[in-house]
């Protein structure tokens, strides 16, 4: 949803348009709720002033309804915004200046995203990007611009990566779509869970993770 409710009236006040759904959001480190919805445009609502700032993500003639947010966090090191596309790829936004980098799928370059179809991605306790994708995992490390790339010939259950949980400084936990792979972070190796180890599914959805505050990580069907 796009709407946010005044607690005083308990009135409803619609962010981006009533006609537009919210497909993600999240606030920065000034305080700021980014939302992304269907097409290229990210709305930028500041609470306190009640004000909004629009940005558009590059595209062709055409593109616009078939763009949509999977997903948004702040820049670690830095003000910015990584900006995740399902099949638009990968962009890093600065609400005053816009576009800083972007990254797309290449099949002849393998320092690019390594699907055209992403579902998911989280920042390291280092900075640097992990990516799910439909052909596997993606590192992205953010100072040296360059990517590493994880599929089924290096272990991985299955090359649909939904759902990415990383554990502290040591792994991240994988949500796919044939279980639930764990993978070090230090040996860069994966351990599998399938339902033959007591799993009941093996089908695990996009963003469907979760860390609690007394660290258990859970992923869900």
């Amino acid at each position: 949803d796009n709407r946010m409710v005044d607690l005083e009236d308990c009135s409803f006040k619609f962010i981006i348009g009533k006609e537009k759904a919210s497909t993600y959001n999240t606030s920065d480190k000034e305080g700021n709720i980014w939302f992304g919805a269907w097409g290229p445009q990210l709305t930028i609502y500041h609470p306190e002033t009640d004000t909004r700032r629009f940005l558009s993500l590059p595209h062709d003639k055409g593109e616009k309804e078939n763009i949509f947010i999977r997903t948004f966090f702040p820049q670690k090191n830095g003000s910015g915004m990584w900006v995740l596309t399902g099949n638009h790829g990968l962009f890093l936004v600065d609400k005053k200046e816009g576009v800083i980098r972007e990254y797309q799928y290449d099949p002849e370059n393998d320092n690019s995203l390594l699907s055209g179809q992403n579902y998911d991605a989280r920042l390291d306790e280092k900075g640097d990007l992990w990516i799910g994708s439909s052909m596997g995992l993606s590192k992205l490390m953010v100072e040296t611009n360059s990517f590493s790339h994880y599929t089924l010939e290096n272990g991985l259950a299955s090359p649909m990566v939904y759902s990415i949980l990383p554990y502290e400084d040591k792994g991240l936990w994988l949500g796919t779509a044939n279980g639930i792979s764990y993978f070090d972070l230090a040996t860069e190796t994966f351990l599998n869970f399938t339902t033959e180890n007591g799993l009941g599914n093996t089908e695990y959805n996009t963003h469907a993770a979760y860390r609690s505050k007394e660290g258990l990580s859970l992923i869900h069907i």
